[in-house]
């Protein structure tokens, strides 16, 4: 008769432990989870700015929105009890223009520069614990006389 080998019991859970503990260590190593989050979240917040935007110059475009503007030279609807601040027929890059229109910004940090990605006006959007800020953001661009549709810069390199 021959006689059977085989791993015994111990062995079996020795390996599956020590299996644990290398993935446990090495999976985050090549599974960038919170980069991937970023980009996520960055592009949805693309998404709704457009749609935002949007849905503003639509409705100034529907209220024939007059150029009676306020001291600070943008023109006011009022859209979801919200007053909106318009330059042209389209959301001003300032905080009382699109910021205004979006409903959560909960974990995002944004600056309100004049000199955006080298074109102009604009809001640069960034998660708030990234540490660059440069390659992780999105932009919202305000166009010229706003006579023109906005711009919108996503940079999703470096979200980690």
């Amino acid at each position: 008769m021959r006689r059977q080998s085989a791993f015994s019991l111990v062995e079996l859970v020795v390996v599956i432990v020590v299996l644990g503990i290398l993935s446990a260590y090495a999976l985050p190593k090549f599974v960038d989870l919170e980069g991937d989050a970023y980009r996520a979240e960055l592009k949805e917040l693309k998404g709704s700015l457009e749609s935002a935007a949007s849905l503003a110059h639509e409705k100034a475009v529907l209220n024939n929105v007059s150029p009676s503007s306020d001291d600070d030279g943008f023109y006011n609807t009022t859209i979801q009890g919200e007053t909106v601040n318009l330059n042209g027929n389209w959301p001003s890059a300032q905080e009382n223009g699109i910021i205004r229109m979006l409903q959560d910004l909960q974990g995002l940090d944004w600056d309100v520069t004049n000199d955006c990605v080298g074109t102009g006006p604009c809001i640069e959007f960034y998660p708030e614990s990234v540490g660059n800020k440069q390659g992780c953001q999105v932009a919202y661009i305000f166009n010229g006389t706003g006579n023109e549709p906005p711009s919108y810069y996503l940079n999703a390199t470096e979200c980690s």
